[in-house]
């Protein structure tokens, strides 16, 4: 259906037909789910054309990237999505397809077997649909960070059990701060870095007051004995050094925790 020549409405859409796919396509949803795909791709036009809730590139990008956690996860995801059976089936197929393409090129012993068939996008418009609305769900509303980060690690986590390479690609990949922060890994209340990854993914792992430019190079004296002298008495066999070893990396974990990355 062609979109109105109005000024600021939605232009022509992509012409596939959900209700009528060419053969060889997965048939439609049921009637429910047929609604709530127009419904995901007329928020997907207003963000396209800045009527959404926020600018539509990090977004997409997001969006994107979400969609492919949920390829390299499943079935992970599939309790905690609002997708009907229908959806659920064809995102199982398509993963399905995805993993026997990848195991094909390991057999036929191809260079990096992987990587061409992990980032592939379903070519039928009701699995690229489903996709991207259960990706829609998990990146949720964009003023409460928290719960989606609560949603995101079950899937980050199986995802990087699966493929250990899976980390390594999505820190590389440009995503919103907000995304990073969903993502990451913690160790000892630390971010995880990856060896390689985007200036994008470098989150801070607080919200800090200060920034990786006010931390001074070594910890002052009395910073030192104010907060880190206890710490230091309960430590294993405590040399004369101890304290100059705690107040270099105390400055490093300052600058880590403000600036992001490791």
């Amino acid at each position: 259906m062609p979109g109105s020549s109005r000024p600021g409405a939605c232009g022509p859409v992509c012409g596939a037909r959900l209700d009528h796919p060419p053969p060889g396509e997965h048939p439609p949803p049921p009637t429910g789910g047929v609604g709530r795909l127009i419904g995901l791709q007329q928020r997907l036009q207003a963000r396209l054309h800045g009527a959404g809730p926020a600018p539509g590139g990090a977004y997409f990008l997001d969006l994107a990237a979400t969609s492919q956690l949920i390829t390299l996860s499943w079935p992970a995801p599939a309790d905690g999505l609002t997708l009907e059976p229908s959806m659920l089936h064809l995102i199982d197929d398509h993963v399905e397809t995805t993993r026997t393409a990848a195991q094909d090129r390991t057999a036929r012993g191809l260079p990096n077997p992987q990587a061409p068939d992990r980032w592939t996008a379903p070519q039928d418009s009701a699995t690229c649909g489903a996709l991207l609305l259960a990706a829609e769900h998990l990146l949720g509303d964009e003023h409460d960070p928290g719960d989606m980060r609560e949603r995101l690690q079950p899937l980050a986590q199986a995802a990087f059990r699966r493929d250990a390479t899976a980390y390594t690609a999505l820190r590389r990949k440009t995503i919103s701060p907000r995304l990073a922060r969903a993502l990451v890994r913690h160790r000892h209340g630390f971010h995880a870095a990856g060896r390689t990854e985007n200036g994008s993914v470098r989150v801070a792992s607080r919200d800090c007051r200060f920034g990786p430019q006010h931390v001074p190079p070594y910890l002052p004296q009395p910073w030192y004995d104010q907060h880190f002298a206890d710490f230091a008495d309960r430590l294993n066999n405590p040399t004369s050094y101890t304290p100059r070893h705690l107040r270099r990396a105390v400055s490093l974990k300052l600058a880590e925790m403000a600036a992001g990355g490791s």
